[in-house]
């Protein structure tokens, strides 16, 4: 109230320009600034009378002498039993809202320069400070609630903060996100070309790849058939080998035949013939036998007579004849 007389005040004297109604209003604004305190304090001493009573239901206890009826109306006891540390009012102990003689009761602790708090009776004169003015005991308690105060309102002032942060991280995102919707917009102007460029280069791969193949499976191919002629060409080269030395074989078996062939065949002793000679063996001239000597010179000398002799020649002349009429056979070369 003396606040908003203060204001009063000042509005006054800025809209009042005429220094007689300044002079005037000013006395009035002091008058009414005064009767206001005065009735805020006659008002709290009213009601500071009564330990822990609610200002809100201070309208329901005696200002003085006089009596009390419990709010719930079971009871009506004189003035001044009231906060006199006996319940009288069992059923919502209003009767003690400033000691701790109704279990269920209620104190209120005004905790100025800070929030006020209602707590249970049980709590009054128990020897800890549960009110931050220290009210509840009546032992010195320290009024700790202008600390709290100052706590709560840095509390305040951190979320406050907190606040701000998360609403400028908000506007953060939401223009991050305005960007990224934009971008989108833009790329799903060109989303389906790329699409159709992807498709085209995927399939421009493919055909390089089967292309690849294709070469690849020629060339393989291109190799085996080369494998495969080289392989025939050593196959006939060692087959001509072989025929040229079937061939040579051949040839030098038709000569040696063409060679016996033309060979003169030897003359066949007649027995005059054989007799002679075998005179000229046993005479030692060669003349006897009708031979020249040159034909007997590279015989060796013959000794004693053996039939043995006579036999073998037989059997030489019979092979010569035999030879004369059957050729040697020659066995073909391998």
């Amino acid at each position: 109230l003396a606040i908003i007389s203060s204001h009063l005040l000042v509005d006054i004297r800025v809209c009042t320009a005429s220094p007689k109604w300044h002079s005037a209003l000013s006395r009035m604004a002091t008058t009414g600034m005064l009767l206001l305190l005065s009735m805020v304090v006659l008002a709290g001493h009213a009601s500071a009378q009564i330990r822990g009573l609610d200002p809100a239901k201070a309208d329901k206890y005696p200002k003085g002498s006089g009596s009390f009826t419990c709010l719930d109306g079971s009871k009506t006891i004189p003035a001044d039993r009231v906060n006199d540390n006996y319940c009288d009012c069992p059923g919502d102990g209003s009767d003690e809202p400033g000691t701790s003689a109704c279990y269920h009761g209620t104190f209120w602790c005004r905790n100025r320069g800070f929030e006020p708090q209602t707590i249970s009776s049980s709590f009054v004169d128990d020897g800890v400070c549960d009110c931050c003015d220290g009210s509840d005991e009546l032992t010195d308690c320290p009024n700790t609630c202008l600390e709290k105060s100052a706590h709560e309102r840095q509390a305040i002032r951190d979320k406050v903060a907190s606040y701000e942060r998360a609403l400028g991280m908000k506007a953060h995102a939401e223009g991050e996100a305005a960007a990224l919707q934009q971008s989108w917009q833009q790329r799903h102007q060109t989303i389906y070309s790329e699409i159709d460029t992807k498709e085209a280069e995927v399939k421009q791969l493919e055909a390089e790849k089967a292309r690849l193949d294709a070469e690849a499976e020629v060339e393989k191919a291109k190799q085996a058939a080369e494998e495969e002629e080289k392989r025939k060409q050593q196959e006939a080269e060692q087959a001509a080998a072989q025929q040229q030395q079937e061939q040579a074989a051949g040839d030098q078996a038709g000569q040696a035949d063409q060679a016996a062939e033309d060979a003169p065949a030897e003359h066949e002793e007649t027995p005059e013939e054989r007799g002679r000679r075998i005179a000229s063996q046993w005479t030692h001239d060669p003349e006897s036998a009708g031979v020249p000597a040159s034909d007997v010179e590279g015989e060796e000398p013959v000794g004693e007579y053996q039939p043995e002799d006579e036999i073998q020649h037989d059997e030489h002349i019979d092979d010569h004849h035999v030879h004369d009429h059957y050729p040697t056979w020659t066995p073909p070369p391998p």
